[in-house]
């Protein structure tokens, strides 16, 4: 039995063939920045390469996250010397997250992967059905705010 047939009515839902496209890219991310950086991690250090500072409401908005879960995905990129987490000047309570140099490292080192992934994945596509899934995305994430 092959994939469609064992897929069945599955591949008749969007959200299950979004989650399949979901799956691809991962695995695009994996092979160009290999074990340890996800799509998640990554975004967070280009965020920061280029905020050079931000707070976790910013980032877990950013990239569409709940602050708990960008919160943990923080302490682990701490704890491998990532990111740091200050306080924030002027507000105790507030923390400012920033690169670490072997973040920033990091970071440098996946922008060109990360573009080259990237141009891998759009390239294979014609350009305007490129600009037609960003669009259905975006209007799919409108439907839940």
């Amino acid at each position: 039995m092959d994939e469609s047939d064992l897929r069945g009515d599955l591949a008749e839902l969007p959200c299950f063939n979004l989650y399949l496209g979901w799956r691809r890219v991962q695995a695009f991310y994996k092979h160009f920045l290999g074990e340890g950086l996800n799509p998640q991690r990554v975004y967070v250090l280009e965020l920061l390469l280029e905020h050079r500072e931000l707070g976790v409401t910013q980032l877990a908005r950013a990239l569409d996250l709940d602050v708990a879960t960008m919160s943990g995905l923080l302490s682990r990129m701490e704890s491998e010397g990532l990111v740091d987490r200050p306080r924030a000047k002027g507000d105790r309570r507030a923390v400012a997250v920033k690169l670490t140099r072997r973040g920033r490292a990091t970071a440098k080192r996946t922008e060109a992967a990360v573009a080259e992934a990237d141009a891998e994945l759009t390239g294979a596509l014609d350009p305007s059905d490129v600009a037609a899934l960003a669009r259905l995305v975006e209007r799919l994430g409108e439907l839940r705010r």
